[in-house]
């Protein structure tokens, strides 16, 4: 979720009216008995109660873990590049006649039942790549990682721990580059700049087991 302060001052102090009263009004009210009821659907909201302009995504969100022990476990969530997004379905809500599709002064795209050809349908399917990561399954503290009785990497039959969100091709497919080793490289400088020593090499091990390389960060304290 992107925001544009200036643009929208109103409608987030709406957004925080809705918040401050969620847990017992706004949440079940918006939510309607969904799981997973929170903010999220009182910023939407607010900006058409304000009649504040606004881009919903469409490119669907992917669910993002790892087959431990031929079992699949989920560990976050692959959000779209909105600019990307916008791009893609901007120019067939524009360019395709089949699909008989604009986009109001909202930015809310409004679709025709009249049929469509099976290109208008081909090109509907396209989804923009992922920009954001919700790691909303294991939230990775570093403090926490490297506890002993710590449950947030689990471990295979042979007491391996694995990748969070799967191999290394994959998310260089999706992202461009291997971006759990990125987070890796980011939970070791962030957790040897807060941790005892000992912590530290507890982190640096675990992470050249998950990623199966060791390596030398310029940023970590020495």
């Amino acid at each position: 979720m992107l925001y544009d302060k200036s643009r929208h001052a109103r409608d987030m102090l709406l957004a925080l009216f809705y918040n401050f009263f969620g847990p017992d009004f706004y949440y079940p009210l918006m939510s309607q008995g969904a799981e997973g009821e929170g903010d999220k659907e009182t910023f939407l909201q607010a900006a058409l109660v304000m009649d504040a302009p606004f881009y919903d995504v469409k490119s669907p969100v992917r669910i993002m873990g790892k087959w431990l022990d031929g079992t699949w476990h989920s560990a976050g969530m692959m959000q779209a590049d909105p600019r990307e997004d916008w791009e893609l379905f901007h120019k067939i809500g524009a360019e395709s006649k089949d699909l008989k599709a604009r986009y109001n002064e909202k930015g809310v795209l409004e679709m025709s039942n009249k049929p469509t050809d099976n290109r208008a349908g081909k090109d509907r399917g396209k989804a923009a790549a992922p920009f954001f990561i919700h790691n909303n399954i294991a939230k990775l503290d570093a403090e926490r990682l490297v506890q002993p009785d710590s449950t947030l990497l689990e471990t295979n039959r042979t007491g391996h721990m694995q990748r969070i969100w799967g191999e290394p091709e994959a998310l260089i497919e999706d992202f461009g580059y291997d971006v759990e080793k990125i987070l890796w490289e980011e939970l070791i400088v962030a957790g040897c700049q807060s941790m005892a020593k000992k912590h530290c090499s507890r982190l640096l091990r675990m992470s050249e087991s998950v990623i199966g390389e060791a390596w030398i960060n310029p940023r970590l304290p020495r």
